[in-house]
């Protein structure tokens, strides 16, 4: 048996990750060296953080679910399970919350964990869009 080292890296790079923001989200709010409550333009702290965390965890299942091929589907439909799954690690890590002290699960939350994965993917997309038309450029340069 051939061992796929690509899939075993980025499943394992996803998982830890996973594993992290969760070990992360248990750490009471007053155990924190900063507070996150602060507004940076207008926008609150922690809704950029969740932002950003689950914009890297899209990309990192993306990765990953590129290496499995049971999910070889199109690209739309890949992409809507990659912000699904998402959107469902983060409400369940929202919800593991309510049994640290000083944290709480907010909807909000899970909305900007949603946001930042949405756009991630939305990155990808056009990032992955470009790739393809300057390889299909390039190919019509050769033949003629």
């Amino acid at each position: 048996m051939k061992i796929n080292f690509k899939r075993v890296g980025w499943t394992s790079i996803t998982i830890i990750y996973v594993v992290f923001t969760f070990i992360i989200s248990r750490i009471p709010n007053s155990a924190l060296p900063f507070k996150l409550s602060y507004k940076l333009i207008g926008i609150r702290t922690d809704w950029l953080l969740h932002f950003v965390e689950y914009g890297i965890l899209a990309f990192l299942l993306y990765c990953t679910i590129l290496t499995w091929t049971i999910l070889n589907h199109k690209v739309s439909i890949r992409f809507i399970i990659i912000w699904l799954l998402s959107g469902a690690i983060g409400a369940v890590n929202e919800l593991l919350q309510k049994a640290t002290p000083g944290r709480e699960p907010a909807f909000d939350d899970i909305l900007a964990n949603l946001l930042g994965a949405a756009f991630a993917l939305s990155i990808v997309y056009v990032f992955k869009y470009l790739y393809l038309f300057q390889a299909r450029k390039f190919q019509t340069n050769i033949r003629s």
